[in-house]
């Protein structure tokens, strides 16, 4: 049964950094006419204001202490829906220097910040249908979701894709870190489908996930 696109759907794509998972979602969302979340720039966003008002120290009481003091709200447009820390918007580019890289899935195993962020990320369900691309999505954003995909690509061809984009991200480690940690970690979620895009192109996989989404009842144009 056909389900309609009226009806506040989620599908979540899923993913290792490089894989092409944030270009899929983009493309689905606009296709869709959903609305596009990237949640690895809401960490993102929250790392970058956390950095302007921390010292070098990564002490946990810390971070906390500055969390607590951040006020985050979600921001809707046309296309997408966005993070707020205090009240302000940010710039995609100032979120992928390489002290941001470094250090957000540091940031991202504190508890206290990823049960913020998903409460955030449940409460876009409410806006409209959407898009979400992340690391936990269809394992524990929304785990009922029967639209899942899980995107992946080997390493080798993962590096050459950022350092094609200007950046020297240590993936090998990134993917370790989020991948251990106790709260949320990477992972396959149950009945996500998964694309390695390794030798792929970007239209190659978009038509994938259409016949994966469609596949499961979604209707994609």
């Amino acid at each position: 049964m056909e389900l309609k696109l009226s009806e506040n759907q989620v599908v979540a794509i899923d993913g290792t950094s490089a894989s092409g998972k944030t270009t899929l979602a983009k493309r689905l969302a606009s296709e869709l006419k959903f609305l596009f979340v990237g949640t690895g720039m809401m960490y993102r966003a929250v790392t970058w204001k956390i950095l302007k008002m921390a010292s070098t120290s990564m002490i946990e009481e810390e971070i906390q202490k500055i969390f607590s003091h951040l006020k985050l709200s979600l921001q809707s447009n046309s296309s997408e829906i966005l993070l707020l820390c205090n009240g302000f918007s940010y710039k995609e580019e100032e979120l992928k220097n390489d002290e941001i890289n470094f250090l957000v899935s540091k940031i991202s195993t504190f508890p206290f910040i990823r049960e913020t962020l998903v409460s955030l990320q449940r409460e876009c369900i409410q806006k409209s249908s959407i898009v979400m691309e992340g690391r936990d999505i269809g394992s524990v954003v929304f785990p009922d979701t029967p639209y899942k995909i899980y995107v992946d690509a080997n390493e080798e061809i993962r590096l050459k894709r950022r350092k094609k984009e200007g950046s020297g991200e240590n993936l090998k480690q990134r993917d370790k870190i989020d991948s251990e940690r106790k709260f949320s970690p990477l992972k396959i979620s149950n009945n996500a489908e998964i694309i390695d895009s390794s030798y792929m192109n970007e239209e190659q996989v978009f038509v994938r996930a259409k016949e994966i989404l469609q596949k499961k009842g979604l209707k994609v144009n």
